[in-house]
């Protein structure tokens, strides 16, 4: 499904391709023999891949739909509904009873998924998802040493037991912060990310914390400069804590992109209002197919 992601972003941004073929290929794929578990069993090996696969048919359908592919649609639809099947309603996480790939059910518990409405309401709502989101976080939490015995794997099990967010690592830690956006708590985005970009990364060799794996930590430390998210497949940015001065991004699109911060300094994480070519940013989130038009991006910040 990673191709098919790359090409949903690609469509929602701009770049020149045949729509068509896309949802060909990707049907094609979607309905192959070794899909079967999912399509037709309505399972996966990895609950993982269960969110993969359906929010990818549900992304491709939304495609289809505007495309007036409409059987198309109407075949992936219901499969884009199956990513319930993997969290428990009673705690508001995704299931135990799976392997989690480089980390824990916790890491995985709190990505961008298409229908976060309906994903935060079966966590509860939004003052227990935020609630959940704080305690993977530490929130309010005692401190913990960190393990630096190298041969001692005993600290290591027992901090992985406390399903806490361990840096940003992979790639579901980079996402996770901006699930509160969704809950209406830019704030903590923005105190997660200033911390993790300040004492996560640092200058010289070793200077990423984890495995950069095709670049992924190494843009996403550029795209937190600048204070942009790009949601995987959506046609959607999340405003994140910039902490440039200003920046000139040269789009896929052709059209250059202007951003400026305002009372820009360590102290001010925190984003009192937003503007992109003079309208206010509502909520922090920007339409992608928006943003490639290029122009002027303002961020406003404060203590």
């Amino acid at each position: 499904m990673l191709g098919a992601y790359a090409l949903l972003t690609a469509y929602r941004y701009g770049v020149k391709l045949d729509a068509g073929r896309m949802l060909r290929v990707i049907e094609s794929d979607m309905f192959a023999e070794n899909k079967k578990d999912f399509t037709v069993e309505g399972k996966c090996r990895s609950h993982t891949w269960m969110l993969d696969m359906a929010d990818c048919a549900a992304l491709t359908a939304e495609v289809a739909r505007e495309r007036g592919e409409l059987s198309l649609a109407e075949k992936l639809e219901p499969l884009a509904a199956q990513w319930k099947k993997v969290y428990d309603p009673e705690t508001g996480l995704l299931k135990t009873d799976s392997n989690y790939y480089e980390g824990t059910l916790y890491n995985y518990s709190f990505r961008q998924m298409v229908k976060m409405d309906e994903r935060i309401a079966l966590a509860g709502g939004k003052e227990k998802f935020v609630g959940l989101l704080d305690a993977f976080f530490g929130y309010g939490a005692p401190d913990v040493t960190l393990p630096t015995d190298p041969v001692n794997e005993e600290p290591v099990r027992e901090g992985m037991k406390l399903g806490r967010f361990e840096g940003f690592n992979n790639e579901s830690d980079t996402e996770a912060p901006f699930s509160y956006v969704y809950a209406g708590r830019h704030d903590r985005s923005c105190e997660i990310i200033r911390a993790g970009m300040k004492y996560m990364f640092t200058n010289g060799r070793g200077g990423i914390p984890g495995n950069n794996d095709s670049g992924a930590l190494s843009s996403y430390y550029v795209l937190m400069a600048v204070g942009l998210f790009p949601v995987a497949g959506q046609d959607l940015f999340i405003l994140a804590s910039p902490f440039v001065d200003q920046a000139t991004l040269h789009l896929a699109s052709g059209k250059t992109l202007e951003i400026t911060v305002e009372n820009n300094a360590e102290e001010n994480i925190y984003v009192e209002k937003a503007t992109f070519n003079g309208e206010e940013v509502k909520d922090f989130f920007l339409p992608a197919h928006k943003l490639m038009k290029g122009g002027k991006l303002h961020f406003v910040m404060k203590k």
